[in-house]
């Protein structure tokens, strides 16, 4: 997605951040609803038939990978940066995320720098994901640790 498109997006959520807007990209279909604070989007990719909800904010100066189907529930933030807390300077870090296809990412959620979540993940509600997330795993808590592992059907 380019820079024009999320310059449009946050145009029409901002003057019509009560309703439920449907973008159009190629066959491709974002769902947004509400104003998401989204940052650094030109590092930003995004699959096909993705939604964001309501209070999400994603900073993207890392990076950030968004596959096929995924779902950014409401008050979700995806961090790509993070302070180096090694160096004593207290320098910022920035690593890609990565959430693959078929991903759902729960109310409030919280997904840091360098986490990259697999096909046919689910992420809590409230989690803080500092950690990958293999394929098929249901992970939930703070951290977030494997709470099922979902069948392949």
């Amino acid at each position: 997605m380019n820079k024009f498109i999320f310059k449009l997006m946050r145009f029409i959520s901002l003057k019509f951040h009560k309703h439920r807007i449907r973008f159009l990209l190629k066959n491709n279909t974002l769902l947004v609803f509400g104003s998401p604070d989204i940052v650094f989007e030109d590092r930003i990719t995004i699959g096909d038939n993705c939604s964001i909800n309501y209070q999400v904010y994603i900073n993207g100066m890392g990076g950030i990978k968004i596959g096929n189907n995924v779902s950014i529930s409401a008050g979700v933030k995806i961090i790509s940066t993070g302070l180096d807390i090694s160096s004593d300077k207290k320098e910022h870090q920035c690593n890609e995320i990565i959430i693959k296809d078929n991903v759902w990412i729960g109310a409030g959620a919280i997904i840091l720098s360098g986490v990259v979540i697999g096909e046919n993940s689910i992420v809590g509600a409230g989690s803080l994901v500092n950690k990958n997330i293999n394929k098929n795993e249901i992970h939930a808590g703070v951290p977030a640790k494997l709470i099922k592992i979902r069948n392949d059907n």
